[in-house]
């Protein structure tokens, strides 16, 4: 995190914020009082909480039972369903020996990694012994341990400072040799580790060390600044000091990149500081992107402040105090704890001067700079969401790679900590909001740790915070915000400025769709997960129309409601209840949807299928669930294209594992004068079919064995019987005995057998065959030769057997 690129112009907007109702999932991981996972005794208090891009949080935690001479902690890691413990009091300390009991400076990778201190309790001449460790949960690798020789420096380290971890897993840090009096010239180095573990040397390479010539500013360096930042790609950014003037009492310094064994630098106190005129004095914060652009902000020897960037030895200005401040008025005056962007965004705290100067009281503003444009997030003239009053003041400002900004905002009543992209303001948490079964107190969060690492904020907009309650209770909480289409008419799912915040929709989030002017969305353009998605809840139409390249999946389910609408050639993995519309394919252009779980259509529900020719998929719409399917409300059929059906055709709308429940509207096209649709086996097979209006009397004409379900001039005369009230009759047509076979349902009023050669009605156990004639009662009659019935025989209601002299019908 914390990554920037250069730019020049500067803009100003001042922006209408809307701020936003808390909407969202606060999830409790921990509280004070519960039992000490992996401890003895209960929660006693929490540190360091960050969160990375995998929603995994890391803290440490201490027991009721700890003491200041016995110490009890740990270090834990979020699993999807516990916590995993990374290391605890009393575990054995590699390198150190003895056992560990006490951890400081944690970090977090997106891989999960851990870096930390930990000491073993022994303190030699007031300093504890010390060691960097890094840790999945499984193994405790060293990096570097108290009283192991110091690479580059006489002696052994006694002393270690502030870690950073990377993605790719590389840890830096700083390291003293000190005998514990807190001698300011003590020598000091900072160090890159590798991946090997030695229990006698640092795991290292080494960035720089107080031997060293500090390049440009001449002269060794007389210190270095604990903070060194690295990008994903293995370069560090470091400050180093070199001499004090001892005319003007200016400290030399300068910022320096380093990788493969080699030191760039980046900018010095010699260079003076575009747009302000004016030598740099001193450098507050700096970071540094993949592509090497070096982000710093610095104050000038005529005391002016700047945030700078640098890129193939070009510095430029990114916003000074000769800028105004938007909405503030003033010009900015100071820029508090920046955090940069891998997105080119730049966000600070900063205060209107002029304001102040005329005795008015000072104004303060959360800002970002991105691509040349100022825009405020937050200012103290603003009122402060779900609090009630204005902002008093801001900190703990964090930002991350995709431009969301998170900070946490006072005010003379409360607290509240805000999600922001400069046209969102989110309320994560506030105070007395409820939690953990008490109110939030006071909150604490913790911006970023690492230009590479986990903070308390991730690219997921997730934020991982404390919360004091007001039962003097302590609880460890995540905030995930829900994601809303906020863009009206027409965009699309794939552009993440469409949604709350500018997020990417991820498996962490939950969707709403809930417009109050009609929209239409075109959907994902490859796979994508969610947590879940309501569609149509607001006051007008919402329509997602998926694309195939693009399978939804929604592990808690999506919600239809009445003004929602999916339509397109896609699929959705997800139990899907329906409230409002589905309609596979465009208009007049027909398609299929499939359900990868249940669908449940409500009594509100219309399902829109369109009809324009035989093929399944090509000419009309289908649904394929691999799950159950519930029927209710509204089937709405449409015939497209010119598409005339005719006797025979029939149409396979659905198919599911399981039927149950029945539409209660049917909405069907007219036919031509003569023909009727046939519904019978819509319920249960999803097939409707053309019959004509009057009772079909229809004739084997087939010599031999044959299908039922065969066209009719191939077996039947006129056309297939398979309707209820319809009728089938089998005379003489071939010498030898014959076997008719269902090739799927079939329903019929009446059966006649005339033959002298046996005919065999058969099927597989899966196809019956139905007697149904709401109109007369149903029958099956033999005048002549004997005859045979072996598939399941369904009689919907009474039904007439009656056979001749000398003739017969077996029931197999």
């Amino acid at each position: 995190m914390k990554f920037v690129s250069g730019f020049a112009l500067l803009l100003f907007l001042i922006p209408q914020t809307p701020s936003l109702a808390q909407d969202g999932t606060t999830r409790s991981i921990a509280l004070t009082g519960d039992l000490a996972f992996d401890l003895t005794g209960n929660y006693k208090d929490f540190f360091s909480p960050v969160i990375n891009d995998s929603s995994t949080v890391a803290f440490s935690a201490s027991s009721t039972t700890s003491t200041t001479a016995s110490p009890v902690q740990a270090i834990y890691r979020t699993t999807p369903s516990a916590l995993l413990t990374i290391a605890k009091s009393g575990q054995t300390a590699p390198v150190l020996t003895g056992t560990l009991k006490t951890f400081s400076d944690i970090r977090l990778n997106s891989a999960g990694l851990i870096s930390f201190f930990g000491t073993n309790g022994v303190v030699t001449s007031g300093l504890p012994r010390t060691a960097v460790y890094t840790s999945t949960g499984t193994t405790l690798s060293t990096i570097a341990s108290y009283g192991q020789p110091a690479p580059g420096l006489t002696g052994n380290a006694t002393i270690f400072a502030p870690v950073s971890l990377s993605d790719s897993g590389s840890v830096a840090f700083k390291a003293l040799i000190s005998d514990g009096s807190g001698d300011t010239t003590t020598p000091n180095g900072l160090y890159l580790s590798n991946s090997a573990t030695s229990t006698t040397s640092f795991n290292t390479s080494t960035i720089a060390t107080t031997n060293n010539t500090a390049p440009t500013i001449g002269g060794l360096f007389t210190d270095l600044d604990p903070t060194v930042v690295q990008n994903n790609l293995g370069t560090s950014l470091f400050l180093g000091y070199g001499a004090t003037n001892a005319t003007t009492f200016n400290t030399a310094a300068g910022l320096y990149s380093f990788s493969n064994n080699s030191t760039t630098t980046i900018v010095t106190t010699s260079n003076t500081a575009p747009v302000l005129n004016s030598k740099f004095l001193i450098f507050t914060a700096w970071s540094i992107t993949p592509s090497k652009t070096v982000n710093f902000s610095a104050l000038t020897e005529d005391y002016h402040q700047g945030i700078f960037s640098s890129s193939n030895g070009v510095t430029t200005a990114l916003v000074t105090t000769n800028d105004l401040a938007p909405i503030l008025g003033g010009n900015f005056t100071n820029f508090s704890s920046p955090s940069f962007s891998a997105s080119g965004l730049v966000a600070f705290k900063s205060a209107d001067g002029s304001l102040y100067n005329n005795g008015t009281k000072e104004h303060f503003g959360v800002f970002t700079n991105s691509n040349g444009v100022n825009r405020a997030l937050a200012t103290t003239r603003q009122v402060a969401p779900q609090i009630g009053s204005n902002f008093t003041d801001f900190s703990s400002i964090e930002t991350n790679d995709v431009g969301t900004t998170a900070f946490l905002g006072s005010t003379a009543t409360g607290s509240v900590l805000c999600l922001s992209d400069g046209q969102d303001l989110v309320p994560a948490a506030f105070t007395s909001q409820i939690v953990s079964t008490s109110t939030i107190k006071s909150i604490s969060f913790s911006s970023a740790n690492d230009s590479d690492g986990a903070s308390g904020l991730n690219n997921l907009g997730q934020v991982v915070y404390l919360a004091t309650l007001a039962n003097n209770k302590k609880s460890l909480l995540t905030f995930t915000p829900t994601l809303h289409f906020r863009t009206p008419s027409t965009g699309s799912w794939s552009t993440p400025t469409n949604w709350t915040l500018g997020l990417t929709p991820a498996p962490v989030h939950d969707l709403v769709v809930d417009p109050s002017t009609p929209l239409t969305i075109t959907g994902p353009s490859s796979p994508t997960t969610i947590n879940r998605l309501t569609i149509g809840s607001g006051s007008a139409t919402a329509n997602l129309n998926l694309q195939s390249s693009g399978p939804l999946s929604a592990s808690n389910g999506i919600t239809i409601a009445s003004l929602g609408k999916i339509s397109g050639d896609g699929v959705l993995i997800a139990n899907v209840s329906n409230s409002g519309s589905l309609s596979p394919g465009l208009p007049a252009s027909p398609g299929s949807l499939a359900f990868t779980g249940s669908l449940s259509l409500q009594s509100t529900s219309h399902l829109s299928l369109d009809l324009g020719g035989l093929i399944r998929k090509s000419h009309y719409d289908y649904l394929a669930i691999s799950g159950a399917l519930s029927l209710n409300g509204n089937l709405d059929v449409s015939l497209i294209n010119g598409f005339s059906p005719q006797v025979g055709h029939s149409f396979d709308l659905f198919d599911s594992s399981s039927v149950t429940g029945t539409f209660s509207v049917l909405n069907l096209p007219t036919l031509s004068s003569g023909l009727a649709w046939n519904t019978s086996l819509l319920p249960s097979t999803g097939v409707i079919s053309v019959v004509s209006a009057a009772p079909l009397a229809a004739t084997w004409i087939a010599t031999g064995n044959g299908s039922w379900s065969s066209s009719a001039t191939a077996n039947w005369s006129p056309s297939v019987p398979n309707a209820p009230s319809t009728s089938a009759t089998f005379t003489t047509t071939s010498p030898s005995p014959s076997t008719v076979t269902l090739g799927g349902p079939v329903v019929v009023g009446h059966l006649a057998f005339s033959s002298s050669s046996p005919y065999l009605l058969t099927s597989s156990p899966s196809n019956s065959l139905t007697l149904s004639d709401p109109s007369s009662t149903p029958s099956i009659t033999v005048t002549t030769g004997s005859d045979t019935i072996s598939t399941p025989l369904l009689l919907a209601q009474n039904t007439l057997i009656s056979t001749a002299a000398n003739s017969s019908i077996t029931l197999s």
